[in-house]
């Protein structure tokens, strides 16, 4: 959850750090750290791989000083500790009362677990891809549905959330394209 968490937050930048281990979770002293940047259209699936290989090159580099017990011991900062929570399915239910660009780092974050989604007519659609568009005429949760361009989106609070690649329960994902091809609302 930390990574969604960053996500979530419309951070820049996380990345990771090697921790001298003590009682208290996640409180002992850092070693080596290194940041890595999150990009706009970032995933928890794509900043996991990265950050994987932040972790792999900070042991790489950091592994001799620990051979030879010459690695420095760094005191953390407690007042810029952050701290996140665990994630459940009900957690990605889209509110299309928050504004759509909440909406679309939502489903960045919670892209592969635990997903995002919503219901129309108690049909539950899975989105795994949006961006945002300026408002249009609508209120909250109307529907802007276009066939012929094959766009589909839906009017948030602040802005549209236009769906790029969406899902119908039980089926695969689908460009919305392909997606308004086979579906009736």
């Amino acid at each position: 959850s930390p990574i969604a968490s960053c996500l979530l937050d419309g951070a820049n930048e996380t990345g990771v750090s090697l921790m001298a281990m003590v009682a208290k979770l996640d409180a002992g002293p850092w070693i080596a750290q290194e940041k890595v940047e999150i990009i706009n259209d970032e995933t928890s699936s794509t900043l996991t791989s990265k950050l994987a290989q932040a972790s792999a090159h900070v042991l790489e580099t950091t592994l001799p000083s620990l051979i030879d017990k010459t690695y420095i011991l760094h005191e953390q900062n407690e007042a810029e500790v952050t701290f996140t929570y665990k994630f459940n399915k009900a957690d990605g239910l889209l509110d299309f009362s928050k504004p759509a660009i909440v909406l679309e780092r939502q489903i960045r974050a919670f892209q592969p677990w635990p997903s995002s989604y919503f219901f129309i007519n108690e049909q539950r659609y899975i989105v795994h891809k949006a961006h945002v568009e300026a408002s249009q005429k609508g209120e909250i949760g109307t529907l802007h549905v276009d066939r012929t361009n094959g766009t589909f989106a839906i009017q948030t609070t602040e802005g549209l959330l236009v769906f790029d690649v969406i899902q119908k329960a039980g089926g695969k994902a689908l460009t919305t394209k392909e997606f308004l091809r086979g579906t009736q609302f």
